[in-house]
């Protein structure tokens, strides 16, 4: 692909990143004389129109976001019948961003972030997801991987491969299982409905990585992570570090509730929050009976007294809901197995999301299950 033209006008020069989906390109707009990058659409995965229509819907619904904290679209184009075998090549044009990603800083530096530095890169992500939000967009795939920090500390969310928006959701199919283990909701995990909530609990295990240099639930397999995620309490930030003041632990103990009703409502307040503690000021999101809790999700029990409304991934019978878990761990282990396999390779300044891969949905259940598509199993 390199040196191959695109467009007519976008000239391939290096390979920056590649994933199951697609592979990423430094290239020069020979129109505008100006360095872009282009995410192409795998090769095999040209001929597939749900993998194709997912990857121009990306373009859609990010190129219709403007805010500085947010990857520009520039534009999006196919080339039919140019690729090295006859088959079209898909392309996004987007703004190359300087920089490494986050996930590319924690593991250079090995170390956590010092608390004022995240306030910094938190206030950024929170801005650029709220407006994201306020269009009616959900990322589903917030992640340091995904997110580029400048020289200057500026930072840039990328890659919106997952992003519903309205009625851009039909191309994501009914139940299906979007995003990278480490970071998913649990709702995300149990097919439920997804909202915001998401977001704010993926930016939650964001700031918890920042902080204490891993994610919450490290474990040896994705399926060990996605039940963790539904139903194990994250540690304490303070076990790990306790040089931070309770408060900054509230607000993200908050953030990873295992409920999407007990978390901030969005990503601004959770940001706001965060800027609070972390120069000494009270949250005003957490109560401060609410310091350094949080509440794991449990299993359905019997109703007394008054019922609470049943969290939206519980809305099936206790037998059911756990075939329906013990199947999607089943597929996640499945997808670790393709992901070795396919042996992604490193990246480049220009990161990308490793975009996502089916799994085959399975067979003989007792109500339906999710397709599990997961854009990086490796990052447990």
């Amino acid at each position: 692909m390199i040196d191959k033209q695109l467009g007519g006008r976008y000239a391939l020069q290096e390979e920056l990143g590649r994933g199951g989906m697609g592979v990423v390109y430094r290239a020069f707009d020979t129109s505008l004389r100006r360095q872009v990058a282009v995410k192409v659409l795998a090769s095999h995965l040209a001929g597939d129109p749900l993998f194709v229509q997912r990857f121009h819907r990306e373009a859609i619904a990010a190129g219709n976001l403007h805010h500085n904290n947010i990857v520009t679209i520039y534009d999006v184009g196919v080339e039919r019948g140019a690729g090295d075998y006859g088959q079209d090549i898909n392309f996004i044009i987007m703004q190359f961003v300087e920089g490494e990603s986050l996930d590319q800083w924690l593991r250079r530096q090995r170390r956590p972030m010092p608390l004022a530095d995240a306030a910094l890169v938190v206030h950024q992500i929170g801005d650029a997801l709220q407006y994201a939000h306020d269009q009616g967009m959900v990322h589903r795939d917030v992640k340091p991987s995904n997110v580029m920090l400048s020289d200057n500390g500026h930072v840039t969310l990328m890659d919106f491969g997952l992003v519903r928006a309205g009625e851009l959701s039909q191309l994501t199919q009914s139940g299906s299982v979007l995003g990278t283990p480490a970071y998913m909701a649990p709702e995300q995990i149990t097919g439920a409905t997804v909202d915001r909530r998401a977001d704010v609990y993926a930016f939650g295990v964001v700031i918890y990585e920042l902080l204490i240099g891993q994610t919450p639930f490290v474990r040896t397999t994705p399926m060990a992570v996605a039940h963790a995620h539904v139903y194990d309490p994250p540690p304490p930030l303070r076990e790990k570090r306790p040089d931070l003041p309770p408060s900054v632990e509230a607000v993200v103990m908050k953030a990873l509730s295992k409920e999407p009703s007990g978390r901030y409502n969005d990503a601004g307040p959770l940001a706001a929050d965060f800027d609070r503690v972390s120069t000494g000021q009270m949250p005003v999101f957490v109560g401060a009976a609410a310091l350094g809790a949080t509440t794991p999700m449990t299993r359905p029990q019997p109703a007394r007294g008054t019922p609470s409304p049943p969290p939206p991934a519980r809305t099936r019978k206790s037998g059911a809901s756990r075939l329906w878990l013990i199947a999607t761990i089943v597929a996640l282990l499945l997808l670790a197995a393709v992901a070795a396999y396919m042996a992604f390779s490193g990246r480049g300044a220009q990161t990308t999301t490793t975009p996502e891969m089916p799994i085959v949905e399975p067979e003989g259940t007792a109500s339906p299950l999710p397709v599990v598509v997961l854009v990086d199993p490796t990052e447990t």
